[in-house]
């Protein structure tokens, strides 16, 4: 049913954009509720299970910290094992030089979305970090999120002129 949502509103924003001339955005919108209707009806004992989905494609064994410290299991890393580990082993003062390394290795192996997640999860939780910020600008850039980056910049020049 979420996939039927997103592709419902992808395509109401795009008719939307065109002028939605000749009634197609209410033509497109019928038709995509009949179907998300019908597909949840058909498929209502399909649902996804989020944790076994994660554990059955990822290629790591565990979700233990050990994996952010090996460069073999760094290139292992999927963008969905990501929260595991931090569920896993969450982050603190204690391990965020392994996750900050563990971002720059993202970055350097054009693994930006990766990054992106441990960088995220950095900054949120200890937001006064300069460096995390220009690290997250780094890894939004090369996401091709770059209104993102530009904001995770500034947010790093910002913290740098308070420090003066």
């Amino acid at each position: 049913m979420r996939l039927l949502n997103i592709t419902f509103l992808f395509a109401v924003v795009l008719l939307s954009c065109n002028g939605g001339k000749n009634g197609s955005v209410e033509k497109l919108s019928n038709a995509l509720i009949e179907d998300s209707v019908l597909f949840e009806s058909t498929h209502a004992s399909d649902s996804i299970d989020n944790e076994n989905w994660v554990s059955n494609n990822s290629l790591l064994d565990d979700y233990s910290l050990n994996n952010l410290e090996s460069k073999e299991s760094l290139r292992q890393i999927q963008w969905f094992d990501i929260p595991e580990i931090l569920k896993e082993s969450p982050l603190d003062m204690n391990n965020i030089s392994i996750y900050n390394d563990a971002a720059i290795f993202f970055i350097q192996n054009e693994m930006y979305n990766e990054a992106r997640i441990i960088l995220l999860a950095i900054t949120k939780k200890y937001p006064e970090k300069e460096e995390e910020w220009l690290t997250l600008g780094d890894a939004q850039w090369g996401n091709g999120d770059e209104e993102e980056a530009r904001e995770s910049y500034n947010i790093y020049l910002k913290l740098m002129k308070k420090r003066q």
